[in-house]
């Protein structure tokens, strides 16, 4: 059937078939498709109604559902789908799509699925319906969250998350689902404090291992940088010599809202190198960078100078009056210009980082 130019000349191979094994359950569903594509309804109705006598597996329920909603009557499709929530194997996904046709609400279908322990699958249909960050649905997911299975509750979360961030799509309602893993301990949440915000702020003294494709913090993967934890007092970030200037070291998404004039970071830590120890001061420096994920090209960058320390803090501000930019953007800390000609290995030891959005 794959194959044939006119699907029509395989039906005498799937009669011979069953003539041979009345038993053949696929040969009989491809008389059925074959019955329908011909248009003779009547014969398509008798081979399923004959089908279904003997066998009542998902493969032939799920046959039937969809014979009903191309041709119907209506009332009938609407009907079946019990039958299809009660037989899906907990895997499946394709009836995601047709579920909302039958007028069943979105908490109805999960909670149908939830009863026959099917986490999974009823956290991935509310992801599904999630997929217009604005759209009311969306909030089935966040309500599931509480309810399913907490490992499948997390993974599903990471993953609608990482999703978005790829596409570049829906990131508002993505971060309203980090703060609700958040809120629900399927993250470890590490935050100062509970009035932090999660999504400018959730991992401020770089708590590690860093929660991947999230909005915590990124580290850099390269030849060029090394990212280690401090053990529980910031992270160690050993750099190469020869490490080209503008090259990130960490990144954290921002979603800017509208209105933003400025970021501000406050940074708490200290750069270490041979030259340092011994006094001179050829010391490496480093500098936060404003990099526009949809346009793909960084749009401020702090000045070159040291900022001067208050309260065991450096203070970078990165002004966006004037600039053209996107409000999805990564705060990126990077190599700066070199204090001197010294081409020698440095670390950055960093204890903390706090971002503010000023508007």
């Amino acid at each position: 059937m794959v194959t044939a130019e006119d699907r029509q000349t395989c039906r005498s191979y799937f009669e011979s078939a069953l003539w041979g094994n009345r038993r053949l359950a696929e040969a009989e569903m491809a008389l059925i498709v074959i019955a329908e594509e011909r248009k003779d309804l009547i014969d398509a109705v008798r081979l399923l109604r004959h089908l279904k006598r003997k066998n009542r597996s998902f493969a032939v329920q799920w046959l039937e559902w969809n014979f009903h909603l191309r041709n119907g009557p209506p009332e009938r499709f609407r009907r079946g789908v019990r039958e299809i929530l009660e037989a899906a194997p907990a895997r499946f996904r394709g009836d995601f799509p047709l579920l909302p046709l039958t007028g069943m609400s979105g908490d109805e279908i999960a909670e149908a699925m939830l009863r026959r322990g099917q986490s999974e699958r009823a956290l991935d249909f509310a992801a599904f319906l999630s997929a217009d960050e604005d759209s009311r649905p969306g909030d089935l997911l966040l309500r599931l969250l509480s309810r399913a299975d907490r490992t499948a509750a997390r993974e599903t979360a990471l993953r609608f998350i990482a999703d978005r961030l790829e596409r570049r799509h829906g990131l508002k309602f993505a971060a309203r689902v980090w703060a609700e893993a958040l809120r629900q301990g399927l993250v470890g949440d590490h935050r100062r404090s509970q009035d932090d915000n999660p999504i400018l702020n959730p991992n401020p003294r770089f708590r590690m291992p860093f929660v991947p494709r999230s909005f915590d913090w990124s580290a850099a993967e390269n030849r060029w940088a090394t990212v280690v934890s401090r053990g529980g007092e910031g992270a160690q970030i050993e750099v190469q010599s020869g490490a080209p200037e503008g090259h990130p070291l960490l990144s954290k998404l921002l979603l800017l809202p509208e209105g933003t004039t400025a970021v501000r970071v406050r940074m708490r830590g200290r750069l270490t190198a041979p030259s340092i120890a011994a006094g001179r001061d050829e010391d490496r420096q480093v500098v936060w960078q404003i990099y526009d994920a949809e346009t793909d090209r960084v749009v401020v960058r702090s000045a070159g100078e040291r900022t001067l320390p208050v309260d065991g803090y450096r203070i970078f501000e990165l002004p966006l009056s004037g600039v053209a930019y996107s409000g999805t953007v990564f705060a990126s800390l990077a190599v700066g210009p070199p204090g001197s000609k010294s081409r020698e290995s440095w670390a950055l030891a960093l204890n903390e980082v706090e971002f503010e959005v000023l508007r």
